[in-house]
């Protein structure tokens, strides 16, 4: 007997096999031949998606689907993200991988192709992780590693059940010098995920992810000589102005799913989150001298959330299976945008002087109805 595969779409009336569309299924096996820190050690067999790690934790994971995201200078733009149903795109388009919690994590799903707009505009794919689910008796893993330049990882996780209810909590911890000097990093991150039966065929599930990267130091980039008489050197720039990035980030979602009466069924889902990055950059004192120049210290913060609401009905049309989807989302993010100067007097490297400070709020609406006919 093979292990069955569970892939998961917004159309239910058929397998993944007749839709119209290209998807593929990892299980995540608990890494125990992985390093486990990132998700690209899972997505390099995929066709059609490049995962680009370039070893630097100051530089999430790039990801690009068929060439879409292949532009996004950071972050991943252009592709979908979810995490056990809940946006980890923010609603300007913007996402990160980085808080995905491959510990809790049971499977990895990716879609490519145009049937990827059934999760929302500006998707030229969309990538799912998927958490597992508790079961009973209670089960405890504890997983460690160690390896070169000072790096080790440490994560548990415990999967358990109880009546209506079930749970996966998992929390890890990273740090590492680095192959390359000034490349040291430290990550912090954390999920839960429980959920409540709530009887007649009902789920509600309850997902929270933390995340925190107190620093993660940016070697920058090197020219062919420079590695060449030195591959593991940092640029002199990125000593110079100590370049560095912070990352926090905190993610509640709630999710009920109810099935109905003949082939209805309805799908809710609320979340909301906050995500606030820090980064020193080497931009020259002579380049922020200019008066409309943002400064050399980007600072974001930025805070979301939003709305979902789907309808589904399964049947029969002149004998032909036949189902249709309708829904709509509302989405929101308030940005406050600073700038701050990469100096102060003599000192390169520190916070100085504010240059920018902004605020965006500019909220997304979205409504579809999706018609399928075999």
């Amino acid at each position: 007997m093979l292990d069955h595969v569970v892939v998961t779409a917004r159309v239910k009336s058929a397998t993944a096999f007749e839709l119209p569309a290209s998807i593929s299924a990892m299980q995540l096996d608990g890494g125990a031949n992985r390093p486990n820190v990132g998700l690209s050690e899972y997505l390099d067999t995929v066709p059609g998606l490049l995962a680009r790690d370039r070893q630097n934790h100051a530089q999430d994971t790039q990801l690009s689907i068929r060439g879409f995201g292949a532009r996004a200078t950071f972050g991943v733009r252009g592709l979908r993200l979810y995490s056990d149903g809940i946006p980890a795109t923010m609603p300007d388009g913007q996402g990160q991988i980085s808080h995905f919690s491959l510990l809790a994590g049971d499977r990895i799903e990716v879609m490519r192709g145009p049937f990827s707009a059934l999760h929302g505009n500006s998707s030229g794919g969309v990538i799912q992780l998927w958490s597992a689910d508790g079961a009973s008796p209670p089960e405890l893993r504890v997983q460690g590693s160690a390896g070169r330049y000072d790096s080790y990882r440490l994560g548990a996780r415990l999967l358990g059940a109880h009546d209506a209810i079930d749970y996966n909590i998992a929390a890890a911890i990273f740090d590492t010098q680095g192959y390359r000097r000034h490349s040291a990093a430290q990550r912090r991150s954390g999920n839960i995920k429980i959920g409540f039966d709530t009887g007649h065929d009902g789920r509600l599930t309850l997902v929270t992810n933390l995340f925190d990267t107190p620093r993660a130091q940016d070697p920058l980039g090197l020219t062919w000589e420079q590695v060449r008489a030195d591959p593991r050197q940092a640029s002199p720039s990125a000593l110079q102005y100590d370049t560095r990035k912070r990352i926090r980030q905190n993610q509640i979602g709630l999710r009920f799913e109810q099935s109905l009466a003949n082939g209805h069924s309805l799908n809710l889902m609320s979340y909301g989150g906050s995500r606030r990055i820090t980064q020193y950059l080497s931009v020259p004192v002579a380049v922020q001298n200019n008066p409309l120049h943002a400064g050399g210290i980007s600072d974001l913060g930025n805070e979301y959330g939003g709305i979902d609401a789907r309808w589904s009905w399964q049947g029969e049309l002149s004998g032909r299976p036949f189902e249709i989807t309708a829904g709509g989302n509302f989405d929101k993010q308030r940005q406050h945008r600073r700038g701050f100067e990469n100096f102060i007097g003599d000192r390169l490297g520190v916070r100085g002087a504010l240059r920018r400070d902004e605020m965006l709020s500019p909220p997304a609406r979205a409504a579809a109805v999706m018609i399928r006919r075999q």
